[in-house]
């Protein structure tokens, strides 16, 4: 499965992606990559097909309602909360 985390910058989607990774310690948080929109749909077109393909589950962290649209679930974070 698949599941996008939204929100808006500062919201703290990386500082939760981070953690999740075991990159960084809670009190900690880091800046965030760009991509331009042909790399990412590429990029996604991956990760969606290596999921599909070896049954792995997929954290995507996106401000892109077009990237957490072709995921399977999505919730949003807002103000340190998840909803």
């Amino acid at each position: 499965e698949s599941l996008a985390m939204m929100g808006e910058s500062g919201s703290g989607k990386s500082t939760l992606l981070h953690l999740a990774a075991g990159l960084h310690l809670p009190d900690a948080g880091e800046p965030t990559g760009n991509l331009d929109e042909a790399t990412a749909g590429e990029v996604l077109d991956l990760l969606l097909a290596l999921v599909s393909g070896t049954g792995s589950a997929l954290l995507v962290v996106t401000q892109s309602p077009r990237v957490a649209t072709s995921l399977d679930h999505r919730l949003y974070l807002s103000h340190d909360r998840i909803g």
